[in-house]
């Protein structure tokens, strides 16, 4: 569409052209003001979550904790994460969402929280962490790091707290 834009504005004169572009920036102003973000913060959804902008404390705290855990995981793992936490570890060759599957992720990445779980990810783990086929290696709340075939001691601790 841009480039089909682009020859058309070409082939105009530049009285029209000048018209042409001024109804696009008034478009494009109206439009940004209605659905963006930057002219009206409080429209801003990511997803189904609304947007917020800056950083509080309890964000610093968040971030601390998932660095803390983070710490805990090899940079080559291939790891199975909540939606929540997917695009921090999105870098990865072998990432995986964990609302769509856990396929042969040797860890998990999910929050400790249950309140934070979306779709089926609380059911997913909770099955995982039952059957002993994967053991929490750290928990930092609100976020939580399982191994494939590690000592499962921890995992009835994290699963009490969801009950």
């Amino acid at each position: 569409m841009f480039v089909a834009l682009v020859l058309v504005l070409t082939n105009l004169d530049a009285a029209r052209r000048r018209a042409a572009v001024g109804a696009m920036v008034l478009g494009l102003l109206a439009c940004s003001y209605q659905y963006g973000s930057v002219l009206q913060t409080n429209t801003s959804y990511g997803g189904p979550i609304h947007y917020k902008f800056g950083i509080n404390d309890e964000d610093r705290l968040r971030r601390h904790s998932l660095d803390a855990v983070l710490a805990s995981l090899p940079k080559d793992a291939k790891v199975s994460s909540s939606g929540f936490t997917v695009a921090q570890v999105a870098s990865r060759a072998d990432d995986y969402s964990m609302t769509i599957g856990v396929f042969d992720a040797d860890y998990l990445l999910f929050p400790s929280e249950p309140g934070d779980f979306i779709v089926n990810e609380r059911q997913t783990v909770t099955d995982l962490l039952t059957r002993g086929t994967f053991g929490v290696v750290k928990v930092v709340p609100p976020f939580a790091l399982a191994r494939r075939g590690h000592p499962t001691q921890d995992n009835a601790a994290l699963l009490a707290r969801w009950k």
